[in-house]
């Protein structure tokens, strides 16, 4: 027989500590078991119900991981189709595919050079700056000397171009790098081509020159009429000239062989 032990704790320490039996326990709860319900001795009230039921163990198995179909020969049969003709085999994973175009390098042809990209610039106004510059016109020498000015400067009080450079690139219809380097006009005192840099420079002065040269006749409307009259005589009777480096006008270009024939003769021309 098991017997049911409470003890109370009562502040006083000296109040000794009550033993209830099973007898005495059911003496002192108020609520009593009928028919498997708890109901309250006094008052009638249905606490609850007992329900007793076996404990019965369920233990579930849970796959782990990503569930994989074992490895078979068949698995992909979907996707390719294999046959076997004299000892190749032959995969097809699919349609057809579209041929890739295989890509052609063209070695022999040259790459791109670093560097600012060349520049084409149209001038429509060079047979009248010709025709000015045989007038000795103040304002085509105010053009030349701003765009030595602003498109290459100065150094130690010394321009870094040369104005009667800048006074042949703006008679030419097409101002462009290349354009100033396969004229023979430009040329060192040792009779070869001038720098790719001494070239950037007079093409940007150049430009520079010309817009100036057409804000100026933009405001000066008669002026520009009279020289395209003047240039207009000029074609009728088959006059053409060429700019000097001393001077404003010369027959044709430089010939390089007399300048050479000169140079040996009296040194460095």
């Amino acid at each position: 027989m098991q017997h049911a032990v409470a003890l109370n704790f009562i502040a006083n320490a000296t109040t000794p500590i009550t033993l209830l039996t099973s007898s005495s326990q059911a003496s002192h709860c108020h609520t009593s078991v009928i028919d498997g319900f708890r109901v309250d001795k006094h008052t009638g009230e249905i606490y609850g119900q007992f329900v007793t039921s076996p404990l019965q163990t369920n233990i579930e198995r849970y796959p782990g991981g990503i569930p994989r179909s074992a490895d078979s020969q068949t698995q992909y049969k979907h996707l390719m189709e294999m046959k076997k003709v004299c000892n190749v085999v032959h995969v097809d994973f699919g349609g057809a595919k579209a041929e890739t175009p295989t890509p052609v390098i063209d070695i022999l042809t040259p790459k791109p050079k670093r560097g600012p990209k060349p520049k084409l610039f149209l001038n429509p106004f060079a047979a009248i700056i010709k025709k000015a510059i045989s007038e000795n016109a103040h304002w085509v020498e105010n053009a030349v000397m701003a765009g030595t000015y602003i498109a290459a400067g100065s150094s130690n009080g010394k321009l870094n171009i040369r104005p009667n450079y800048v006074r042949k690139v703006i008679t030419m219809a097409v101002i462009s790098t290349e354009a100033i380097e396969s004229s023979t006009t430009f040329r060192n005192h040792d009779l070869e081509p001038i720098k790719e840099r001494y070239i950037r420079y007079l093409a940007a002065a150049g430009r520079v020159a010309i817009h100036s040269i057409e804000r100026y006749l933009n405001t000066h409307p008669s002026e520009k009429l009279r020289l395209e009259n003047k240039v207009l005589e000029s074609q009728a009777q088959n006059e053409e000239g060429d700019i000097d480096e001393d001077g404003y006008m010369t027959d044709g270009t430089v010939d390089l062989e007399c300048r050479m024939e000169l140079r040996l003769n009296y040194g460095r021309i």
